[in-house]
């Protein structure tokens, strides 16, 4: 487990999204999650590294939302006028 898998899992997710691929997308953004949730916030010297694990959460029920809307049965509502005279 290292910061080059997360960062692997987010690429894939991106591009998952870029093609509209929003289940598969939700579940490499879960899988770095699960990456994230075991590396520690780090620092080195006056230097810090914090992983904002809340951006990741939001994103991840972006996907959810995306990925119920294309799926599924859609209404749409039609209005019909008749044409006056």
């Amino acid at each position: 487990m290292s910061v080059t898998d997360i960062n692997t899992y987010v690429a894939a997710a991106v591009t998952a999204i870029d093609a509209g691929s929003y289940a598969t997308a939700r579940n490499k953004l879960m899988a770095a999650k699960a990456l994230l949730i075991a590396l520690p916030d780090s620092s080195k010297g006056s230097e810090q590294l914090r992983w904002d694990r809340n951006a990741i959460d939001e994103l991840i029920q972006q996907c959810k939302a995306l990925a119920s809307a294309t799926t599924g049965i859609q209404r749409t509502y039609v209005e019909y006028i008749q044409p006056t005279e």
